[in-house]
């Protein structure tokens, strides 16, 4: 569990979710140790309206970049 949060805490969350996955099935994980990995694993899950404000932003800034680029004399 404790490679599972160093790497929880220096970010890399695709190493952590992989390894809280592993603790999860492994068979010596007591039930705590279980709720804790899938609480960590909760937490570093993409959420759906994250996607979309990115996508807002993107299709703003683009909105922008036309506009700036039409109103240049």
């Amino acid at each position: 569990m404790i490679p599972a949060l160093d790497a929880f805490t220096e970010g890399d969350y695709p190493e952590a979710r992989r390894r809280f996955a592993e603790r999860i099935a492994a068979e010596d994980a007591s039930e705590s140790e279980r709720n804790v990995a899938r609480r960590l694993i909760n937490a570093t899950r993409l959420e759906r309206g994250a996607l979309w404000v990115a996508l807002a932003c993107l299709g703003l800034y683009g909105l922008v970049i036309a506009v700036a680029t039409l109103k240049q004399p």
